[in-house]
């Protein structure tokens, strides 16, 4: 129930949330990051022309006319803008998902071209701030954008040693970000997804699996209500018993985040659809291999 005082206006949080998705996805190589991404409606990826794995990779899942390739700083940001000023314009009407992928190869896509323009062997911090400021300007105009937005990046582990030199020194996984990046972009995000592979042997397939909550050193969360959170499995994907591969798809998170179909939002006559929560129902993975 609102209230209404002079020069207040209260509203209900359900009201005026936004209907899309910001994620971070990472994980290793090969891990089915892109393929992962690929699944969610109206998927349009973002990629830098060194990224020749993750080029390979939507061409043999038969991406076609929906990928955007930039060599440099400049025109990553101008595609970016012009991207977004069409979908603000309805004149991309199909898009409802814009990928990029990812993360690691642009910043150093970033670094290299700084080195080269300043004829430096290393930045100074003047420098990173010039392309960092860019950088926040696009994930900031990408963010008020009405359609879901993942960015995908590699994973790395950092090992945290004590201060004074006493104890034990710990390893902590993260996203490979660098600067004021690794805690700006995973700040705007309502989901931080780790993906992992894992080969159980030659007669078995490779196991794909999205981690929705911690796993091992390797963060991961989705921001909602606690008691939803506690529900949620720690991860999709993975194999049935009689080792069959359950693909983690944006369909099987919607089931279980209560969101639209990818057929439901692709099929609407809307431009831009919300992801607005169908009655939720529990939803029952089958049984799996444990990790």
């Amino acid at each position: 129930m609102t209230q209404s005082i002079a020069g207040l206006d209260f509203q209900n949080p359900e009201d005026v949330a936004p209907r899309k998705t910001t994620a971070v996805i990472y994980g290793p190589a090969g891990s089915g990051k892109s393929t992962f991404a690929s699944t969610w409606p109206g998927a349009y990826f973002m990629v830098p022309s060194i990224s020749a794995n993750e080029l390979k990779s939507l061409a043999g899942l038969g991406m076609k006319g929906n990928v955007l390739v930039f060599e440099s700083v400049d025109e990553m940001h101008q595609k970016a803008v012009a991207l977004a000023n069409a979908v603000r314009a309805g004149n991309l009407p199909d898009c409802h998902t814009l990928v990029f992928d990812n993360l690691t190869s642009a910043q150093l896509v970033a670094e290299h071209e700084l080195l080269d323009k300043t004829g430096k062997d290393k930045l100074t911090w003047e420098e990173w701030n010039k392309f960092t400021k860019l950088w926040k300007d696009m994930v900031l105009y990408l963010h008020q954008l009405p359609i879901n937005v993942l960015w995908i990046t590699h994973a790395e582990v950092i090992e945290i040693k004590p201060e004074d030199g006493v104890g034990m020194s710990y390893n902590v996984g993260s996203p490979t970000l660098t600067g004021k990046s690794k805690k700006f972009i995973p700040g705007y995000a309502d989901m931080f997804l780790y993906c992992d592979s894992i080969s159980r042997g030659d007669a078995i397939p490779l196991e794909f699996r999205v981690h929705l909550k911690q796993k091992d050193v390797w963060p991961a969360r989705v921001r909602t209500g606690v008691e939803f959170v506690d529900r949620l499995p720690s991860y999709i994907g993975g194999l049935t018993p009689d080792n069959r591969r359950i693909s983690p798809t944006y369909d099987v998170l919607a089931e279980l985040m209560g969101w639209k179909s990818k057929t439901q939002i692709e099929g609407s006559k809307n431009s831009q659809v919300s992801q607005e929560s169908k009655p939720k129902r529990k939803y029952r993975l089958p049984k799996r291999r444990s990790a």
